[in-house]
């Protein structure tokens, strides 16, 4: 039963956020890794991301970038500058300048707005992937060791592709509310 509930959720989520055959890209958008992203993690990693865009007509146009610490930090500044600039020449126009969605992960993942207001990249620190290895007989003030873990390379990418989804379904019935709010006047 557990298993046909599984097969159910994610053909509902593969079929949920269909767009068009003409707004369908025709290759999905790149899935890549900073260059201090161990290779090993890179692949699997990018693995997880690539099943999330085949299983999600939505997620196939998002970019996913796979960082190490110092690249997120660098993007998260970077987008902090832009955005400041925006309102800066926009003041009163702060909702639409918009360049990230909120998330609780804000520190780990990254939700990048692209033209029309839909998810276009996620930039995703690898830190958030590891496992710890807590080693209870020791003792002392050193961080316990962390390695790279490969299901959770697919539960986060299950777990974005569920976002990207929902912020696209979302997305969609803003955008026909409004224009039957149009058609009303």
């Amino acid at each position: 039963m557990l298993r046909l509930s599984f097969m159910f959720m994610f053909a509902s989520i593969g079929t949920s956020g269909q767009l068009s055959p003409k707004d369908i890209p025709e290759r999905a958008a790149s899935v890549s890794c900073t260059s201090k992203v161990e290779a090993s993690a890179c692949k699997w990693t990018q693995a997880a991301f690539l099943s999330a865009q085949k299983a999600s007509t939505a997620m196939r146009s998002v970019e996913v970038v796979i960082a190490d610490s110092e690249a997120f930090k660098l993007e998260l500044e970077r987008l902090r500058i832009v955005y400041s600039s925006l309102t800066k020449a926009s003041p009163s126009a702060t909702e639409h300048n918009k360049l990230t969605l909120p998330s609780p992960f804000q520190d780990s993942i990254l939700f990048e707005l692209g033209n029309g207001g839909v998810i276009s990249k996620v930039l995703v620190r690898i830190d958030l992937l590891n496992q710890v290895e807590v080693d209870r007989t020791e003792t002392g003030n050193k961080p316990p060791p962390v390695e790279f873990d490969k299901d959770s390379a697919m539960t986060w990418a299950t777990y974005i592709m569920g976002y990207v989804e929902g912020c696209t379904q979302s997305h969609a019935h803003s955008v026909a509310e409004a224009a039957e709010q149009q058609n009303t006047r």
